[in-house]
């Protein structure tokens, strides 16, 4: 175990640096001796437990955390046994704690075995999963007696006679010895008085000397904590914390460099350290983050005074918070899917209510026609009705198959199944397809640069794709506007357009096309689940291609899909 004690002199910035970290930290910290006797603690245990300090200095370690460390942890500090040789004696233990209302709440916990003037402690870092003193050093001097002053000439009448003179001598006798014993009265109390400041003194240097290694230790064993504090001549004075490793730094060869020249720092850190520390001189405290190759940091900075409130060291502490960076990422894409999830609810419930109702309605009202046209001669509105509903029931075949298309890509149980096949026969039988939902002077028109395309696709996926958009295209232009379709080849690739003269879609609802259940603000009033685009788009990724439109309102949309011939 190390044995942690002052290098240097302890001054009273330095002592006030390392308790305001002891004191601020948002980790809890805990000081134990004698395996079981809590010292010390910071504000940050107390608000955890629900205790006073005092309270909790008159507890035992097992009130707080009564079980569930490894490593035999307990069993060992009742048979006085060290867990371990070293400093480290647990590392992101999980355990949970018991508050003073009795309810429980889990910690993550790190702890250190060190020595404290050669009194073994245990220092605790507990985390939930959810202006010091200045000591003056006085000299040691005892005031110089008082000189004895010359005795007074005798005055009055002069008497020769021995009587006379015996009694006066023994008067100045008594005086003087009045005096004298006055004096070492004063001396005495003087001394006893320097005595028990010394004796003092002495032991508030101790208790410094002690405070001062404790706050060093939690410094060192901070977890993923590094402490740097410059002076005004941007030299480092102090730097410790577990941190130092994982950035690659010595303390002992980089205490006294200015921060330039400390080579681990890049021009980044370096400039942004001296940017806050004159800003920090001024007074006040300032918060910035900073990477370290992958790691994240957050630096907090402090004033340090010299007790006379001129500020003189600037104290920067380096917090790591990578994993709650990647735990902020986690959550934002949880919020986001969530937020997702929920428009897509609210987008589903608007489609089905207007996609099932009207099929749902033609195929009840068609069923009771049917049931009043019993009558002979009625053979023809029966089986005009009859055709009704079976077309309102496709529609909600097609409906359920999008719904089961959708959910199987999503979950990627489609798999494609190439095949060659010339790709404008193929287009043609689509067309042929669409006849009967084109509008009055609707047609499709059909140029390819080339007679003959052979292609290497996913059959089922091609038709998919182009049936929906042609659909698409026919069914949000006016009548009497071709629809057109091109074929193109580049080089191994080629490029299809499907251009129409329609409504188009509005400019600031465009980056939502391809999202499911979307539906742009106006085309409320034409049949469409929103499920179609993003269908197609599923397909051509697939086959390896892209899709790309361009739309301006009122104007129409085209198109435009890549995809490799092989």
């Amino acid at each position: 175990m190390n044995n942690i004690a002052p290098k240097a002199p302890i001054t009273p910035q330095i002592f006030q640096m390392l308790e305001a970290v002891f004191q601020s930290a948002t980790d809890g910290i805990l000081i134990v001796r004698n395996q079981n006797e809590i010292i010390q603690t910071n504000p940050a245990v107390e608000n955890f437990f629900g205790y006073a300090q005092d309270e909790l200095l008159r507890l035992p370690l097992e009130t707080l955390i009564p079980s569930g460390l490894s490593h035999n942890f307990w069993d060992n500090r009742k048979t006085g046994k060290k867990p371990f040789q070293g400093e480290e004696i647990i590392k992101n233990q999980k355990v949970m704690g018991v508050h003073k209302d009795g309810s429980e709440g889990p910690l993550q916990v790190n702890i250190h075995l060190t020595e404290i003037q050669g009194e073994p402690v245990e220092i605790f870092f507990m985390q939930p999963v959810s202006s010091p003193d200045q000591f003056e050093k006085h000299e040691n001097g005892q005031p110089a007696l008082p000189l004895a002053r010359n005795a007074p000439k005798l005055k009055g009448q002069k008497d020769t006679s021995p009587q006379n003179y015996t009694e006066e001598l023994e008067q100045k006798v008594k005086k003087r010895t009045r005096e004298l014993t006055a004096m070492v009265k004063k001396l005495v109390e003087t001394n006893l008085s320097l005595e028990y400041q010394m004796h003092e003194t002495k032991l508030a240097d101790a208790q410094a000397k002690k405070n001062y290694a404790l706050y060093v230790a939690i410094a060192r064993y901070f977890p993923k904590v590094m402490i740097v504090v410059i002076d005004r001549d941007y030299r480092i004075v102090f730097l410790d914390g577990e941190e130092l490793q994982k950035i690659g730094l010595d303390k002992e060869n980089v205490e006294g460099l200015a921060i330039r020249k400390v080579k681990n720092f890049s021009a980044e850190w370096k400039n942004q350290m001296i940017a806050y520390a004159e800003k920090t001189f001024q007074g006040g405290h300032f918060y910035y983050e900073i990477k370290y190759r992958t790691n994240n940091y957050k630096v907090n900075t402090m004033p340090l005074d010299d007790g006379q409130l001129d500020v003189n060291l600037v104290m920067f502490v380096f917090t790591n918070i990578t994993e709650q960076k990647k735990t902020e990422v986690k959550m934002l894409k949880a919020l986001k899917k969530e937020r997702e999830l929920s428009e897509l609810k609210s987008r589903f419930v608007s489609m089905a209510s207007h996609e099932f109702r009207t099929p749902l309605s033609t195929i009840l009202s068609s069923a009771n026609l049917i049931a009043r046209q019993n009558e002979p001669g009625k053979e023809e509105k029966r089986l005009k009705n009859v055709a009704r509903i079976k077309s309102s029931v496709k529609n909600l075949v097609d409906i359920l198959n999008e719904f089961l298309s959708i959910g199987r890509l999503e979950e990627g149980e489609v798999h494609m199944k190439k095949e060659v096949f010339e790709l404008n026969d193929f287009m043609k039988t689509i067309i042929q397809e669409l006849q009967h939902v084109q509008k009055p002077g609707q047609q499709v028109r059909l140029t390819s640069d080339k007679k003959i395309i052979q292609v290497n696709l996913d059959k089922q996926f091609t038709r998919n794709v182009f049936l929906n958009l042609l659909s698409n295209a026919l069914k949000y232009s006016p009548h009497n506007k071709p629809v057109d379709l091109i074929i193109t080849t580049e080089g191994s690739a080629i490029m299809v357009k499907v251009r129409d003269q329609g409504i188009g879609i509005p400019e600031d609802e465009q980056k939502n096309l391809f999202n499911l259940f979307f539906r742009a603000r106006n085309v409320t009033n034409i049949e469409g689940t929103g499920l179609g685009l993003p269908i197609v788009k599923k397909y051509i990724e697939l086959m390896n291609g892209k899709i790309t439109f361009e739309s301006l309102l009122e104007q129409g949309t085209t198109f435009t899909i890549f995809l490799p011939m092989k």
